[in-house]
């Protein structure tokens, strides 16, 4: 190779550039050392190699950001480089330097994919912001590609669940790792948002999938009926009793009850739930016997229950 010189152009200061890995391959110590000497002080991790071969091996024993290659060396010149570059480490960005005489050379290996290219001599600040341009290119595609990534792993059907925004994917997230739990769960959200639906899809990933899931709307009944609709009631406990009845707690036994709007409940009945949290224990309206039950129990509410603690309308220890 015939010998190169280095030219500074007053006034073109470029910006600061991003940092790298930057691999320098030029069968020219001298001449890699140069580029290197450059590219080190702007805060880059510079190696150099002598050869195409050694270039592989540096390659193959480490991550680098940027290759910046001789275009003709012997043996395997910056063609042959590039091409086994391309199999092995496909987005790897690689800027060859050429002479005058080469830049047809070098407008081919643009074409095959090269990112850039620099004639020698080349200007010290051209060199450095060519190789900005690079990395930032580089980082971009990089970026690029794992947001595509994302997107691509994006669920937008969970079982029943629709929705594809970044808060449903925490939500499914939520709900994989919170069904295969006993754990009692609490769902917050407006009405309308799909709580019911959501509560259904835990059921359906638990383990107590075979077994029922019941609901029931608080709000929508007055506190007496809805002790019996939980509780169940035996024949006579009030007026209009005429049979026992067995309460959603019972019939959910082996499974699942979901009780919306929980915030809704009086004093009196959060004291019963919260005896059936810690007991898992019931007794029918108008019975002495206490009955065991094995349930799960999912509430929701679009209720500020923080708000109703401090209000005294729901009892902290049940939240």
């Amino acid at each position: 190779m015939g010998s190169s010189r280095l030219k500074v152009k007053k006034g073109e200061q470029p910006a600061a550039p991003l940092q790298g890995r930057i691999l320098i391959v030029d069968d020219e110590p001298v001449q890699a050392q140069l580029a290197a000497e450059i590219l080190i002080p702007d805060g880059h991790e510079v190696q150099t190699a002598h050869s195409g071969a050694e270039a592989l091996e540096k390659l193959s024993s480490r991550p680098f950001d940027l290759i910046i290659a001789d275009l003709m060396m012997p043996q395997m010149n910056g063609f042959e480089l590039m091409r086994e570059v391309s199999e092995r480490w496909s987005d790897l960005p690689v800027i060859f330097l050429t002479g005058n005489d080469e830049v047809a050379s070098a407008v081919q290996a643009i074409q095959e994919g090269a990112e850039n290219y620099l004639t020698k001599p080349y200007e010290i600040d051209r060199l450095r912001f060519v190789v900005s341009r690079a990395l930032e290119r580089s980082a971009l595609r990089h970026d690029n590609a794992r947001l595509r990534r994302i997107v691509s792993d994006r669920r937008t059907v969970f079982g029943t669940l629709i929705g594809g925004s970044e808060p449903m994917q925490r939500l499914y997230d939520q709900v994989e790792r919170a069904a295969p739990t006993e754990s009692t769960i609490l769902l917050l959200g407006e009405s309308g948002t799909g709580k019911d639906l959501t509560a259904r899809e835990v059921h359906q990933r638990s383990k107590r999938k075979g077994g029922p899931f019941l609901g029931v709307n608080c709000g929508a009944l007055p506190a007496n009926l809805l002790e019996s609709e939980l509780f169940g009631h035996e024949r006579g406990a009030f007026t209009g009793a005429t049979t026992s009845k067995v309460g959603l707690f019972e019939a959910a036994n082996g499974g699942t009850i979901f009780l919306d709007e929980v915030g809704t409940t009086t004093m009196s009945m959060q004291q019963s739930l919260l005896r059936v949290l810690q007991e898992r224990e019931i007794r029918r309206v108008g019975s002495t016997v206490t009955r065991s039950i094995d349930i799960r129990i999912i509430a929701a509410t679009n209720a500020n229950l923080e708000a109703g603690m401090e209000t005294g309308v729901f009892r902290a220890d049940l939240y």
